[in-house]
This record gives structure tokens, sequence and C-alpha cells, in this order.
């Protein structure tokens, strides 16, 4: 499969899709339930098997869910849109898994991932404060920004700017690891982004929302279905304006998002899905601050600052980008049991330009210390996806197999570029110590001060890091259903993977690996409403890439890694619309690189070496308790430690920037004596993070709240009329963020206010 040309494998893909296309026309008469059509209906289509019935006591049927088909409203979810447990209740899937519906990201006011994310047990933000992008981690894992993010279930996303929450459904967290469907991905876990689609009544909606620290947004969501038999479907997002300033001095930026959802029922048996997104977004960015260095054995922290204050030398230090996302999907019903689907994407990320100012200290007490500016220009990230699936019931008496077999490929390439700067007044160039080559501006944490714009980006002078990734996957899993009580699932994936780099201009790293990666697990529904389930994954991983700002292997690409996990849980659905979950997780990892730090400015190795282990309770609780109230809980508590590593002191430490201990707790209630108010309120606790391998210093934890208020109203004119209030960060806690080598000062309180007019 390695030496496979690209221009192959399109040309075997298309011939699967017409071979399909055409066993499709002649199979026997009868179809699965048609997604197109259940979003047209609004009806609700069961997961094959889903029924409590025994399988041997009706037809077997194969059908499919769409997101469309689930709950319309409120905060429960039944089914799951990602990875292999795609179409399958919550109850039916063997692992952890968090599903925040559009009731959720409308209460919250959410505009980012962290937004919706921050509901999810063990998801802390890490490095930025998620101005212009969001760096995660899950279960004190990096979520990797290239692989770990999906749309629609499948297309890879490169999560450098600011993903867009106007224009999604639902978002799915699917904890572990997830190499069974995904490939290479972080074991952190997967998030999949589930664009809205045309329902069956037309939407039309006008919003705008403005913030305290003068973010103004304008939106329009407009839907309809049309044709003979309401075959097609449309759904139309715009969104544009100002970001603010975040609550910092002298940050400014915008951003813009197009989207466009279209699906045709072609006829009974045959419907074709099309999604396509463009963001663009710009914005100062506010300089990071590396972690300080050791002290008699302690890593020491500052005092923290005004939340306010800005660190980078001015804000023409802009960094500016934009997207472009998207897919078409393919699916065919073969016959009652049996179905495939085709589908192609593309996620194509380039930041035209780049300024990354990291703040370093030299003096705790007084806050002295220099700000480093590089300048990039025309970095490229694309992401290109191809899956080709098949996937069928095979009864075996009252035994049913439900098979599904595919191919997976994942062309990744990456275009670091790096382009210099050239002073515009050599008259008063920054202050630029020996073996420094970025540019280096005087600064003060708590006097900061600002300078005019001596630098511009040099356009003639552009030098490339180009990396190539390939990732082919050939995946087989069968859920063996034995009864109405008992489900055994088991996979496997067999993946080629080949990586080509060029860490400077002058030198090449060649990666290549085939890897075999084993799932399997059991589910046992032992009451309508509650199963228990035990798995067992093996997963793989990219292999980190070194940064590029004073590290001595710059740009250095690490061989994949391996990770396993071991998983039982419980879940239940309580109360007729609240699912809790309890899981156990014993998760062995590679520890995540970091920065051996050297004497010598500019001179840190970065390295990749040695294991973790990860084991804990993860816990949530998400529904409706009463038809007034709403509620989304969540809780981490975990024992993390690093058992094998190059240097002895580090075993028994826990992992760079790992929180232990996260809570978080979200209620919206309605109540029926003040019609159309609803009340709504959270409060989001983030436990200390250890700083550097060493556990040589720790990030305090904090515990962050917010409160909301919702009025809706119908208006002369058959319109509804949503007036919306929510403060963010209520108490103005100050606090720091950040980790894996970074600090960063947590976000002020933020006060927004939404109105949006819906035609009904």
């Amino acid at each position: 499969m390695s030496g496979m040309p690209a221009c192959g494998f399109k040309r075997s893909l298309l011939f699967i899709g017409m071979g399909l296309a055409l066993s499709s026309s002649v199979a026997a008469s009868g179809h699965a339930n048609d997604p197109a059509a259940d979003a047209a209906s609004g009806t609700d289509a069961p997961a094959a098997g889903a029924s409590s019935s025994n399988p041997a006591e009706k037809p077997h049927t194969l059908t499919t869910i769409t997101v469309n088909a689930d709950r319309s409203e409120g905060y429960g979810s039944d089914y799951v849109q990602v990875g292999a447990f795609r179409d399958q209740t919550i109850l039916d899937t063997p692992s952890t898994v968090n599903v925040f519906p559009r009731a959720i990201i409308e209460a919250q006011n959410a505009t980012g991932i962290f937004d919706v994310m921050k509901n999810s047990p063990g998801v802390t933000r890490s490095q930025t404060n998620g101005i212009f992008a969001d760096n995660l981690t899950v279960r004190g894992l990096t979520m990797q920004n290239r692989s770990n993010f999906r749309l629609n279930g499948s297309l890879p996303l490169n999560n450098l700017i600011a993903m867009p929450m106007e224009n999604k459904e639902r978002m799915e967290v699917l904890k572990g690891t997830s190499a069974l469907y995904y490939g290479f991905t972080s074991p952190g876990g997967v998030v999949n982004l589930v664009t809205k689609r045309a329902g069956h009544r037309p939407n039309f909606s006008l919003q705008a929302s403005y913030n305290e620290h003068g973010q103004l947004l304008g939106a329009l969501d407009a839907g309809t279905r049309f044709g003979e038999d309401n075959r097609f479907g449309l759904r139309l997002n715009l969104v544009g304006g100002q970001l603010g300033s975040y609550g910092i001095d002298h940050v400014e930026g915008d951003r813009a998002l197009q989207s466009l959802a279209a699906d045709w029922r072609i006829n009974d048996r045959i419907n074709l899905f099309l999604d396509y997104e463009r963001l663009t977004r710009s914005a100062t960015e506010q300089a990071i601050i590396a972690m300080p260095k050791v002290v008699n054995g302690v890593i020491p922290l500052p005092a923290l600052p005004s939340s306010a204050n800005f660190f980078s030398p001015g804000r023409w230090a802009v960094t500016a980008g934009e997207a472009e996302n998207y897919m078409g999907k393919m699916t065919f019903a073969l016959s009652e049991r049996w179905a495939a689907s085709i589908e192609a994407g593309r996620a194509m990320t380039e930041r035209t330009e780049r300024a990354l100012p990291i703040f370093t200290l030299s003096n705790l007490a007084t806050g002295d210390g220099s700000v480093s500016l590089s300048f990039n220009r025309g970095e490229s990230f694309v992401n290109k996806n191809y899956r080709a699936e098949i996937t069928g019931l095979v009864p075996m008496g009252p035994v049913t197999n439900e098979v599904t077999f595919g191919f997976m490929r994942n062309d990744r390439f990456q275009n670091s570029a790096v382009g210099g700067a050239v002073l515009i007044d050599p008259a008063h160039p920054p202050v630029n110590p020996p073996g420094i080559t970025s540019l280096l501006y005087p600064q003060n944490l708590y006097q900061p001060v600002t300078y005019a714009q001596r630098t511009r980006f040099s356009r003639p002078a552009i030098g490339f890091r180009p990396q190539n990734a390939r990732d082919d996957g050939l995946y087989l899993f069968d859920r063996i259903r034995f009864n109405e009580h008992w489900q055994v699932v088991l996979g496997a994936r067999r993946s080629d993977y080949e990586n080509i780099s060029n860490p400077t201009p002058t030198t090449q790293t060649v990666y290549r690996t085939r890897e075999t990666s084993p799932s399997a697990s059991v589910v046992w529904q032992f009451r309508p409403h509650t199963s228990f389930y035990a798995s067992y994954i093996e997963g793989l991983e990219e292999g980190e890439t070194a940064p590029t700002l004073n590290i001595v292997n710059a740009g250095e690409v690490f061989g994949p890694k391996v990770s396993k996990q071991r998983e039982i849980g419980v879940k239940t659905e309580v109360l007729g619309g609240v699912m809790a979950t309890l899981a156990y997780f014993d998760m062995d990892v590679p520890t995540a690189g970091f920065r051996l730090p050297s004497s010598t400015p500019g001179m840190d190795l970065y390295v990749q070496e040695g294991r973790s282990s990860y084991k804990g309770f993860e816990f949530s609780v998400t529904g409706e308790i009463t038809p007034a109230l709403s509620v989304v809980l969540g809780g981490l508590l975990l024992d993390a430690k690093q058992e094998s590593a190059a240097n002895p002191a580090q075993i028994g430490k826990v992992p760079d920037s790992t929180a232990e201990r996260t809570f978080s707790a979200y209620l919206d209630y309605r109540p029926a004596w003040a019609r159309g108010f609803s009340i709504s309120g959270g409060s989001f606790y983030t436990g200390p993070r250890a700083l550097g391998p060493l556990e040589q210093g720790y990030l305090s934890g904090h515990t962050l709240h917010s409160a909301g208020l919702r009025y809706n109203t119908t208006i002369p004119g058959d319109h509804r009329l949503t007036l919306q209030l929510n403060v963010d960060n209520l108490t103005d806690k100050q606090y720091w963020s950040g980790g894996n080598g970074y600090i960063a000062v947590g976000l002020p309180r933020t006060t927004s206010f939404l109105v949006k007019l819906d035609w009904l």
C-alpha cells in the first residue's frame, strides 16, 4: 500500500462508487430508512437492533439515523454520529461519549469549541487563552489540531483558526483512543462537529450579539426543503463582525463565516450530502508567557497581573488566516440489509500572516523581561480525506452480525513557512542579545509598554518546511447481537503510514510504518434503559513536531506513538430524559513531548520519550430533570503518572499540564410562573496542573461561574423574538491558564447581549 499513487487510489475509489451505484440499481426491492426522508419528515428512526425486542421475532433491517431525527429540542440526546459508533444509541456505545445539542450551545451563547467543551469532564485550555484559536487537552492529553477535530463524523479539520458554532447542530466528544475509524489521532479523544441541515419546516432567522469588550456580530440562518417530495434541502449560515478586545488593552480583530449544507434524495435508494464552510479570522495576538525557569528545584510563578495588560509589542502584531472545508458523501441502500457510502473531503487552512509573541521573564519580582516576536507568512495546512464503506446485517439464527468494512485515506500537507522580518526604522531596532535571531522588545508584566511598528514581513525571503503525511487504513468491525441483552463488538484496522518532512531546507526525514490496531468490547443491557460495557482498544498517534522558536532541533518530526486503553462503564437513562454515565478508564500512552532547557539561549532541546499512565473515573448527567429544568453535570477524578523516562527523576511524577480534577455543573430553569423566561447558571472547576515533566510547580486550580437570562416571545407577523443576556467569569476571577511550557492570564468577566428574530 505504501507505494500506491494518489491518482491510482482516487481512480479505484471512483470505480468503487460506480460499482456501488450499479449495485443499488439492481438490488432486491426494499430499502433502508432514508436519512434525507427522515430529515424531511422529522420522524425518529431507530438504530439497527436498538429495540429491546428479540431480533428473531422481527425482520432484520438495517436503518440509519440523522441528527435531524434525534431530539429536536432540549439537552438530551439518544444517538451518536461519531466514528465506528455512528447511528448507534448512546446505550449501545461502549465508550465515553458526551453529546451537546444545539439547545446547550444556544443557552450558553457559545461561539467557539472551548465554549462548548468546557461542559465535558477533563477538558482544559492549553498554552493560549483562545483569542485566535484554542489548544485543548482532554484527560490531560493534548489534542492534535490536525487530526482530533472532525466535521460530520469524518473530515479532519485544522483547528488552527477558532471553529465557529453558529452553523453547528451539535458537538460530540468521543473520549479515548479512536484509531479503528480515524487512524492516527491523539488518545485524548475526537471532537465531532455536526452541521445544521434543512429540516421538515423552513427556517429563517437574523441575530445580532454584542459584548462589553466591543464584540459585535451579525448572523443569518436560513434553511428549506423543496422539489418533488421535498427531495432537496439547503441550509445557509452567514456570520460577520468584530471580535472586540476580550478585555485586553489594544487587542482587536474580526471574523466571518459562510457555510452551506445541501442534501438531495436522488431516488429511494441514493442520497447525496454536500457541506461547505469558509471562515476567516484576524486578531491581535496577546503574547503568551514562557514558563519561568527553575529556581532551587521549583518553578516560581509571578504575581498575577491585570487581565487587561497587553504584553505584545503593539496592536500591529496580527495573526490572520482563512479556512475552507468541504466534503461530499453519497449513500446507497443496496437492500433492506445492506448499505454503502463513499465520501471525499478537503480541509484547507492558511495563516496568511502570523506574529507570534512570547514573553520571557527575567525578574519575577519586578515583572521585567522581553518579548520575542517572529513573523511567518504563507503557512498552509491541507487535509484530504477519502472513505468507502459498506455495512450490512448477517443473521445467523438468533444472532445478528452488523458488519462494517471500509477503506480510508488521509493525506496531510503542511508548509510551515518561515518569513523573517526586516526593520522599518533601523535607527531604533529592538534589542537582540547574541544567539537570538527573533526580534526582542523589552517588556514588563505589570506596566507593559507598546511600540510603534518597526518591523514588517519580509515578503521576498520566505523559507519553507514542507511536511507530507499519508495514512491509509483498511478496517473491519462486527457488532454481534446475541439477544436483547448482550452484544459484542470486535474490530481491527490495518494502517499504512508515511511521513516525509523537511525540518530544515537541507535535511529530509522519512518515516514509514505499518500497524494493526485491534479493539474489542462487550455491552450488557441488563435493564431496558441501562447498560454495562467493557472495552479494550489500541490507538495510533502521529509523532510530535518540535517547535520552531528557540529550539536547537526546531521542526524535527518524531515517529508515531501507540496507546492502549481499557474502560468499563455503566449508562442509564433515568427520569425519561436524563442520560447518566459513569466510567473507569486505564490508559497507557506515550508521554507528551517537552523541552529540555539549556543554559545557552535558544538552544533548548525538544524530546519525545517515555510512557505515562492515566487512570480515573469520569461521570456525566445530561438532560431534562423536569419539563422546566435542564442540566449538564460532569466530573473527572484522574490519577496520572509517568511510568518510564530517560530521566529517572520523571518517573512517578504527574505529566506536564495535567489537571487531575475537573468538575462542571450547568442548570437551565424555565419557571412556569414566568412564561417565556429561562434562567441559567453554571460553575466550572479546573484543578491544579503540573508545570513541566518534573512536577516542579503548579498552576493553581480555579472555579469560573457563569449566568444567563433569556426571554422568548411571539410578536406580530408570526415572528419569535429572543432576548438573551450571558455573563462568563461572573465574579471576574483572576487566574493563570496555559500549560505545555507556557502560561497565560485568564480572560476577565464578559457580559454579552443577544437579540434574535425567527420567522415562523
